[in-house]
């Protein structure tokens, strides 16, 4: 009887400590929400292919913690452009990038300072403004 005793017991202890263990080495999802820190509307200009410039705003809005969505409007056009990750390499610096079949944008935004570059083939849109 002192034998079943002590190995409930133990078998109690055991499993009392892994459980312990395991509680402490659960990962913590502390993502933090980029994309809410830079949503804004952004005025300034674009410069179309090196050639043409012209006023523009650049709307990013959230879709993720860390992914947001752009509408550029130049006139009364509208430019969608979604699925745009954000990182945050320093302080209040944050890096835009999105690449597919179709070409590339890059952006930074720095405080209340948005530039990005808009890549499709041979063309080549720049876009400077501030919030």
């Amino acid at each position: 009887m002192k034998t079943k005793i002590k190995t409930w017991f133990y078998s109690l202890l055991v499993l009392g400590l892994l459980t312990t263990i395991a509680a402490g080495c659960t990962k913590k999802d502390d993502v933090v929400d980029l994309a809410s820190a830079i949503a804004g509307t952004y005025t300034g200009t674009i410069n179309v292919g090196g050639s043409l410039s012209a006023s523009a705003s650049s709307n990013l809005s959230r879709s993720t913690n860390t992914i947001v969505n752009l509408i550029i409007t130049i006139g009364t056009t509208t430019i969608p452009l979604n699925g745009i990750n954000v990182s945050n390499p320093s302080s209040n610096n944050y890096n835009l990038s999105l690449t597919d079949a179709g070409g590339s944008f890059i952006g930074t935004v720095q405080g209340n300072r948005l530039s990005w570059t808009l890549t499709a083939g041979s063309d080549v849109d720049v876009f400077t403004g501030t919030k």
